[in-house]
């Protein structure tokens, strides 16, 4: 009812960013897809990519000058799949993501994530700035997947 009523109510300026955290299974990027369809569906424009071809995109952009950094900063919603499960490439990863989340924040563009890290994990990872922005409770709006392995379950 929340992600139908979150796409229903869709706003780019007013919407909150959606992060999405737990075990691996539990339908989180199932949803955020449903979710970007939906707003999709409303002419709005999304762009929806893993955690790994982020970072490709932000190596690209680094390196040769792509205009990637502009795309992530600038349309309307972005969801991040996977964020955790890249590689971390020095003076990109976390410098670029920190710039893409920054400049989005900043503009009060929404970010929907999907992690199977939890809070305290991602400080780790990613450093206090990065999950400060992510996890700011007045910006975001942060569900907990639980359960099993839907991929797992046997089928009748």
């Amino acid at each position: 009812n929340f992600s139908v009523k979150y796409a229903e109510k869709f706003d780019v300026k007013k919407s909150s960013n959606l992060v999405f955290v737990g075990q691996t299974g539990t339908g989180k990027t199932f949803l955020s897809n449903c979710i970007a369809g939906s707003i999709l569906k409303k002419g709005h424009s999304v762009l929806v990519l893993s955690s790994y071809l982020l970072v490709e995109m932000l190596k690209n952009a680094v390196f040769s000058g792509s205009n990637a950094l502009k795309k992530l900063t600038e349309v309307e919603l972005l969801v991040i799949d996977e964020l955790g499960m890249e590689q971390m490439l020095n003076n990109v990863t976390i410098e670029m993501l920190f710039m893409v989340i920054n400049e989005r924040y900043r503009k009060g563009l929404p970010i929907i994530v999907n992690s199977n890290l939890l809070p305290d994990q991602m400080v780790q990872r990613y450093t206090e700035r990065i999950t400060s922005r992510l996890f700011d409770k007045a910006n975001s709006t942060v569900l907990l997947f639980q359960g099993h392995d839907i991929r797992l379950k046997n089928k009748k």
